[in-house]
């Protein structure tokens, strides 16, 4: 896909793999929105780029916002949506553990409700993770949470083609 001159909207983009991205797509000409729960994090947002608030638990401010930001081509996900549960399974606190699916519910969130402003060739990415298909000990969350995402992905690909969702394992 051609980046120039396209329109992307980054949520988790405050930090970590979400901020290397838009400086990425920044770099390669992208007109990039950044969104976060906290976007101030940000002290200096790349070239083309502006940042915005919003929870992707929080289903109608995501409506909101893509209706104010749509359409756009590529739309990309890197929240976690709150805390991840870490540790022995048996040991782990189950509410922790429940808790780690607010990442899926965030994702799916945001899948839904950008769908409407992708355009038809645009493309969506999840980032998922390693425990996803090589769970250590102490990730069980994390792990079922990716596989979860992964499944998701898989899923929902043959619905909304010709737009394409593809989930990326960073190591």
């Amino acid at each position: 896909m051609q980046i120039k001159g396209k329109k992307a909207l980054v949520f988790g983009g405050t930090s970590g793999i979400g901020l290397a991205t838009i400086q990425q797509l920044s770099d390669l000409g992208a007109e990039v929105i950044t969104i976060g729960r906290n976007p101030e994090k940000i002290t200096q947002l790349p070239v083309n780029t502006t940042a915005r608030s919003c929870d992707v638990l929080d289903r109608s401010a995501l409506q909101k916002l893509f209706e104010e930001t749509g359409p756009f081509d590529i739309l990309i996900s890197a929240a976690t949506g709150g805390g991840r549960a870490v540790g022995p399974f048996a040991e782990m606190d189950m509410d922790g553990y429940q808790a780690s699916f607010a990442k899926l519910w965030g994702y799916t969130n945001v899948v839904h409700f950008g769908l409407e402003h992708l355009v038809d060739s645009g493309a969506i990415v999840l980032v998922s993770g390693t425990p996803a298909r090589h769970c250590n000990p102490g990730q069980i969350a994390i792990s079922s949470v990716g596989g979860a995402v992964e499944a998701f992905a898989r899923g929902v690909a043959k619905e909304i083609t010709p737009k394409r969702i593809n989930v990326v394992s960073p190591v």
